[in-house]
This record gives structure tokens, sequence and C-alpha cells, in this order.
């Protein structure tokens, strides 16, 4: 595709060359295609199949009677802080499945209307099955494509690629990111049941997340779409001059924008693999969510017995609304329906660049 390898920073940019392989209208079609097909599943899911009374770590997982370790594993396991973690984990598994009151009010709404609840009433086991195995397999699909063009965008970074092919490979790689995300939401069950594909799913996710990362960096000095703002570089710049460039404008949109898209990619992860893990998701939903409402007992009672009736029931009273608010939206972070609803915006936040 080039003559010649162009590894000099100090040339000017050239005219801006064709790159099929990152650039190209079948690369693009395909990923932006998949993710939006993705996205319709998820939501055709939540419609149609979604039960918010089901509990997705319904099957316990066991690892088949007990194990022998080395001495210096077994002297780790029986230290305080792993003692206290086991602890905690077990507490959390013991504790009951509750369904989100969101999803809730949300499915019962969708039951009142006459064609979709007739569609709910009539989806057996295998349909639900089917919808969730072409899901699973998208989600494969996306993660496998995600990293197939990092790999190829990391091996023509070794001579020259065009900034603006690189800020199209960036997003690409968002697209599979937020994609596969979605997905493994949708999959939390059959994660559970499965955890060595479980385990593989996440591995492969940190190492997209790590690429994502990575191609993100130069993106912060992309700044040509704008007239208003200068820029570090051009469509036709090499972008491997941009990884450890001091150049980067923090106030610029490029910046921001690049720093937004880490920000959601690396919060979207942590907090999809809370999720999908049973000690961590019932923990962070049961035990943490009744400490805190236990504290705001406690301090609305504490109002009332050490003030006055007239001034502690007017602080009581904003105690308990704040307490109101706050489950409100935790309830609706936590939903489904937030996770559903969530995803074209996720997707569309990356705007392609322009020439």
């Amino acid at each position: 595709m080039f003559d010649e390898c162009r590894r000099n920073c100090s040339e000017p940019p050239r005219e801006l060359e064709g790159n099929p392989d990152i650039g190209g209208i079948g690369v693009i079609i395909c990923f932006v295609g998949t993710s939006w097909l993705a996205v319709l599943l998820v939501i055709v899911n939540y419609v149609l199949v979604f039960d918010p009374h089901e509990n997705p770590f319904e099957s316990p997982v066991t690892f088949g009677g007990e194990r022998k370790f080395q001495p210096w594993v077994a002297k780790f396991l029986e230290t305080r802080l792993v003692i206290r973690i086991a602890k905690w984990r077990d507490r959390a598994i013991a504790s009951k499945w509750m369904p989100n009151h969101v999803d809730v009010v949300q499915v019962r709404q969708l039951e009142y209307w006459p064609f979709l609840g007739d569609l709910r009433r009539k989806m057996d086991g295998r349909e639900r099955q089917l919808i969730q195995t072409v899901i699973l397999s998208i989600c494969d699909i996306q993660l496998l494509t995600g990293l197939g063009i990092l790999l190829s965008g990391f091996i023509q970074l070794k001579c020259y690629v065009s900034a603006y092919h690189w800020h199209i490979l960036a997003y690409l790689a968002w697209f599979s990111n937020v994609t596969h995300v979605a997905c493994l939401i949708v999959l939390r069950k059959y994660l559970h049941e499965n955890r060595s594909e479980r385990l593989v799913q996440i591995a492969l996710m940190a190492l997209l997340l790590l690429g994502v990362v990575v191609v993100l960096v130069p993106t912060a000095f992309f700044n040509w779409m704008t007239t208003e703002e200068s820029t570090a570089a051009l469509p036709g710049s090499n972008a491997r001059c941009f990884f450890r460039s001091p150049q980067s404008q923090s106030g610029s949109s490029a910046h921001e924008s690049a720093v937004l898209t880490i920000v959601l990619a690396v919060f979207s992860f942590f907090t999809r693999n809370m999720k999908i893990h049973r000690a961590v998701s019932l923990g962070a939903k049961n035990l943490t969510r009744v400490k805190i409402s236990n504290s705001f007992t406690k301090h609305a009672v504490w109002i009332r017995v050490s003030r006055t009736y007239r001034e502690g029931t007017h602080a009581r009273h904003l105690t308990i609304s704040l307490y109101l608010l706050g489950k409100l939206y935790a309830d609706l972070v936590s939903s489904e329906l937030s996770d559903t609803i969530s995803r074209p915006p996720l997707i569309m936040i990356p705007l392609m660049p322009e020439t």
C-alpha cells in the first residue's frame, strides 16, 4: 500500500491515501451494522424475554470437593484479609435475590400492551434460548473483530498510519467494546453457568479495553475537525508520532473527547464485570444498600429524638426524601432498563471523523 516505510516524524503531512484495511466501506459497515444489530437484539431481549424476577445466579457454582493447595498458597488463604473477603463473599451469596423495582414496573407495563403482552406470553424456552444464542454469537464476533482490527492497526503502525485512519480505527474498536459489554449483561445467567467461558470472555474483554485505551491516546491531538482551535495533527500526519508528543491541548475538544471516551470505556468495563460475578453483584446490591438504608434510618431517628418536634420533623422529612431519591436513582442506574437504553447513546458518543 505504501512504497516506503515512513517513520520520520519531522516530515510534513502528506496527501491522505486510502487504507481499505481500516477505512474501507465494507469494514465500517460490518462494525457499525453489527453493533446496531446487537443493540436491537438486546432491546428485543428486554421487551420480549427479560424477567426481572428470575435470578441469573440461581444455579450454584461448585468446584468438586476439597482442593489441596501448596503450603504457600494455603498460608496466603489463611491471612486475615483473605478470610474477611471470603466471609463477605459468603454473606453476599447467601443474601436473597431481589428484583429491581424499575424493571418490575417497566415489564409490568409492557405486559399490558396488547401486542407485546401476547408475544411475551407466547415466548417459550426454545425461543428464549435462540435469542440468547444469537446475542452470544454477535458478542463473540464483535470481540474477535475488534481485536483483529486493533492488531492490524498496530502492525501498520510500525511504518505509517494516517491520523485520519487511526481516528477511524479508534472508534471502530470503541464500537466493538461497547457492543461486547452490552451483550455480556444479557448473558449473565449463561456466563454464570459456564465459568471457564466467563473467564475467557473477561480476559479477552480486558485485552480489548487495553487496546481501546491505547489507540485513543493519539486522538487527543486530532483536532482538525474544528476551525476555532489549533491542532497538532492533520489527517495525513503519521499517527505513530503522537503517542509521546507534548503538544496536546488539555482544553481542546479532541482532548476532552478522548478523555471522556476512555473514562466511559473503563467505567463500563468494571461496572459490567461486577454484574456478571455473583458475589460482587449481590454484595453491592444487597449488603451495601442495606447498610446505607440502616444508616439513613438511624440518622432520621437521631434527628427526631435530639431536636424539638417541629424542627426534627422537617429535618427528618428532608433526610427521608434524600434517601428515597437516592434509592430511586440507584434502582434506575442498576436496572436492566438503564443498561438497555444506554447502549445507543454510548455508540453515538464518538463521532466518526470527517474528511
